[in-house]
């Protein structure tokens, strides 16, 4: 049985401690920046060997991530009482859209269909709190959840070449912003 939980405070999200993912798929980027035309062509290509990438939160991001809390747009997935998931969305009423900060399953119920389901409530809230779009940022190393998005209605609309560091192009490793209109 599936079931949600709001999330309510910061060390709620230590019921799901791993963080991260391993894609064996990432968007290769070609960018060309010319007098009169700058151009970004995303090729998806099958890896080699797995990219691995662990994300540990750090006292830095507490406060960030309480506001966001705080919101009461944050829920924890529950299968059979055991902590499966979580997402963690972020309201921008400057521009009327939600943010997907977070979402994540635990590696060992990957691919059983939940990351849809969670989707699917994303969408849910979305529309009954009348947000226009849902956005949300990924990387160009994290090919799966790049098709993971778009099988569940997303299109990318802008590609940032240096959005983590000054060598993001060098490092294969770029930020995707992707969107799904809801109304």
């Amino acid at each position: 049985m599936l079931r949600l939980k709001r999330i309510e405070i910061y060390c709620d999200l230590d019921l799901l401690p791993e963080s991260g993912y391993v894609s064996d798929i990432r968007y290769r980027v070609d960018y060309t920046d010319e007098e009169d035309r700058t151009k970004f062509i995303l090729t998806r290509q099958t890896n080699q060997k797995p990219f691995i990438k662990k994300w540990i939160r750090t006292d830095d991001e507490k406060d960030r991530l309480t506001e966001i809390i705080d919101q009461e747009l944050s829920y924890t997935l529950f299968k059979d009482d055991f902590p499966v998931g979580h997402f963690l969305l972020e309201r921008r009423d400057w521009n009327n859209t939600l943010y997907i900060e977070s979402i994540e399953i635990i590696r060992k119920e990957r691919g059983k269909g939940l990351g849809t389901y969670l989707m699917k409530e994303i969408d849910k809230i979305a529309r009954e709190k009348g947000f226009r779009l849902i956005n949300l940022e990924t990387q160009t190393s994290n090919g799966v959840a790049i098709d993971f998005y778009k099988k569940n209605g997303y299109r990318i609309e802008g590609i940032d070449i240096s959005f983590y560091t000054n060598d993001d192009l060098e490092k294969h490793e770029m930020a995707v912003f992707m969107k799904k209109r809801i109304f």
